[in-house]
């Protein structure tokens, strides 16, 4: 929801499983108008696992990140099926209608959705899954000897 704090968005994130981790843009660490702290450790320190370096698309470069490489690597991933989108995100579908060109360069206005999308999958490299270990159900004893010879 735009407009709000990281107190705000801190629940929600963790709700989710607060081992997590989340993906943030380069401009995370600059200082906040308000708080004076940079965005990424306000999120930090309210225990959300926030990723050691912003989002880029390899492990040396950071800063600003070209939009043009995403754009195509997400358009490609959804005509392949490898990328998949709820139908009920409007506010999704939205944004990436209003991507457009002029003299040859994406137009990127109003749209943190399709940068959160963006970052996603730049920092898809990062990505796991949490493996849920149970212990097995006790098992009755069972005996498959003790059926034969049981009139049916």
């Amino acid at each position: 929801m735009r407009g709000q704090t990281a107190a705000y968005h801190t629940d929600a994130i963790k709700s989710r499983g607060d081992w997590i981790p989340v993906a943030w843009p380069h401009d995370g660490m600059q200082r906040e108008k308000s708080s004076g702290e940079p965005l990424a450790n306000q999120y930090r320190a309210k225990g959300v696992n926030m990723m050691p370096d912003s989002a880029r698309y390899d492990d040396e470069s950071g800063g600003p990140q070209p939009t043009e490489p995403v754009v195509l690597e997400v358009d490609e991933r959804m005509r392949t099926g490898r990328f998949k989108v709820f139908s009920n995100l409007s506010d999704w579908f939205r944004e990436k209608r209003m991507y457009h060109r002029k003299d040859g360069l994406i137009v990127r206005e109003n749209d943190d959705i399709m940068a959160a999308t963006q970052y996603a999958v730049m920092m898809k490299r990062f990505a796991r899954t949490r493996v849920r270990r149970t212990m097995p159900q006790q098992v009755a004893e069972f005996d498959p000897f003790s059926y034969i010879g049981r009139e049916r």
